[in-house]
């Protein structure tokens, strides 16, 4: 039995159910099961989406499994960051949380095993890489604002802006990333590139977008917030070119 820990925004969750089917895939006489108990207590995003918003039903691993497989207390579960658990404690391996890098080492583990990580790799991902565009379908229909802008971006040279602020602003762990400069720097290569572009600007920082970012050919899409902040990425997912 194998179980992987589900954790962060709508993302991460992405990235462990990739994982989770190429565990699958590599393991297919084995039982994979989903962990999210962490969102029992967990008040950051949206919790835990993937069944809500996807056309997927995860097999779940109960406390006892888990007590099991990992070897540690489900009240410990939220401390666990940054290793990968086997049965016995002293069988302890380096995650790629750090690093978000590809180990080959992780498909290659028999047995029991208790998986925590983000797994942002493709290479985790290339060999599964259909069943995923197959499962990551909403399942429902998207609203007519939504389908009239996914249209547009299908009818120009769209392109998708991103800009994260709220809890990235002064993060300890990415200081200095896709700063203002970069966002400058990267309109002038797509002003450079495309014709005629339509940008579409996503954010949980729209004013700042206005004003720091000023475009003439610009939609900046502020409707799809709460719960329905994933249609972002759909809307994303439809443009031409992304910053």
């Amino acid at each position: 039995m194998k179980i992987v820990s589900y954790q962060g925004g709508l993302g991460n969750q992405m990235f462990q159910y990739a994982f989770q089917k190429r565990l699958e895939y590599t393991f297919p006489e084995e039982s994979i099961l989903a962990e999210t108990f962490s969102f029992e207590n967990y008040d950051l995003h949206q919790g835990f989406e993937l069944e809500s918003i996807f056309n997927i039903t995860l097999d779940h691993c109960s406390k006892e499994q888990l007590s099991a497989v990992a070897s540690v207390s489900t009240t410990a579960l939220s401390k666990v960051k940054t290793k990968l658990f086997g049965r016995k404690k002293s069988e302890i391996f380096e995650s790629e949380l750090q690093k978000f890098s590809f180990d080959t080492t992780l498909l290659r583990l028999e047995g029991d095993r208790y998986f925590c990580g983000y797994w942002q790799s493709h290479q985790y991902i290339d060999p599964v890489r259909d069943k995923l565009l197959e499962d990551f379908t909403l399942r429902t229909p998207l609203d007519t604002q939504n389908m009239k802008t996914i249209q547009a971006m299908r009818n120009s040279n769209s392109i998708s802006l991103h800009v994260r602020r709220g809890d990235y602003i002064n993060h300890p762990n990415f200081g200095g990333i896709c700063d203002l400069q970069y966002y400058k720097r990267a309109i002038r290569v797509v002003e450079e590139k495309v014709e005629s572009p339509a940008f579409f600007v996503f954010s949980d920082d729209i004013d700042w977008c206005k004003e720091n970012i000023p475009l003439e050919n610009a939609t900046y899409i502020n409707w799809n917030v709460g719960k329905n902040s994933f249609l972002d990425m759909i809307l994303m997912s439809n443009c031409q070119n992304n910053i």
